[in-house]
C-alpha cells in the first residue's frame, strides 16, 4: 500500500496482530527512497513472522 503524507509517499503493511487482535500499520520506507522491491522484501520477512504468531512490529522494537 503507498500512502502520501505531509512528507510525501510511504510503504506501509497493514496487518492485525496475532497477539493483540488489532490492526496494526507498519512502515516499509518512503517513496521513491525505498523500491516497491525493498517494499515487498520487508513486506514478505514481516509475513514469515506474522504466520509464526508473532507482531512484527512488537520484534522490530525489540
Amino acid at each position: 500500500m503507498l500512502t502520501a503524507g505531509k512528507a510525501g509517499s510511504k510503504w506501509t503493511l497493514r496487518f492485525t496482530s496475532p497477539v493483540t487482535g488489532k490492526r496494526r500499520d507498519a512502515g516499509l520506507g518512503v517513496y521513491p527512497e525505498a523500491s516497491i522491491l525493498d517494499a515487498c522484501t520487508k513486506t514478505l520477512a514481516m509475513r514469515t513472522q506474522l504466520d509464526a504468531g508473532k507482531d512484527p512490529i512488537e520484534e522490530r522494537d525489540r
